[in-house]
C-alpha cells in the first residue's frame, strides 16, 4: 500500500469535486491503486527498437517505455510509433506495459496521448506533474477520445 500515492489521489479528487460527479467517477476508474506487487520494472527508451524487441523475452513485472527524457527531440515521432507498435504487439501475458509520455506542456504530448492510448497500454505515465490540473486535463482528453477506462493514468 502506497500512502504517497493515496495522498496524490486525494489531492486530485479534491480538485475534481468542483467539476461534477460524473467526471469524478471517470477519474476514479482511470486512477486506481492496485494491490498487486511490482517487484521489477524494466525501463526502455521508445527509440530503441532492439530493446523493445528484447523486452519480450525478459522476465519482469512491468515494462515502462519512455518517450520523454530517453528520446532525442528529432527521434520522438519515430519513438512514438515504435512504442505504439510494441504495445499492440504485446510483451507476454504477465507483464504490465506502461508508456511515459512527453510532458503536458510540450509540443509532443497531444500526439503521444492520441497514438499511445489507441494502442491501449495498461497505463500512461505523465512526467514532471506539477499539480492535479495536469492529470485532470489528461483524463478529460482521454475521455474525449473515448479511450477505454482500462487505460490508467
Amino acid at each position: 500500500f502506497d500512502r504517497g500515492a493515496m495522498r496524490g489521489i486525494r489531492s486530485v479528487v479534491s480538485v475534481a469535486r468542483g467539476v461534477g460527479q460524473s467526471w469524478t467517477r471517470s477519474y476514479c476508474a482511470r486512477v486506481e491503486v492496485q494491490g498487486r506487487p511490482r517487484r521489477s520494472v524494466l525501463f526502455m527508451p521508445g527509440s530503441n527498437a532492439k530493446a523493445l524487441e528484447k523486452g519480450k523475452g525478459i522476465v519482469t513485472d512491468v515494462i515502462s517505455i519512455d518517450l520523454e527524457d530517453a528520446v532525442a527531440p528529432n527521434a520522438k515521432p519515430m519513438a512514438r510509433e515504435a512504442a505504439a507498435a510494441a504495445v499492440r504487439g504485446g510483451f507476454g501475458t504477465h507483464k504490465e506495459v506502461v508508456v511515459r509520455l512527453n510532458g503536458t506542456d510540450t509540443e509532443w504530448h497531444g500526439e503521444d496521448l492520441r497514438v499511445i492510448c489507441a494502442a491501449k497500454p495498461e497505463a500512461i505515465v505523465l512526467p514532471k506533474v506539477e499539480g492535479p490540473e495536469q492529470v485532470i486535463e489528461t483524463i478529460r482528453a482521454m475521455d474525449a477520445m473515448n479511450v477505454p477506462k482500462e487505460v490508467g493514468v
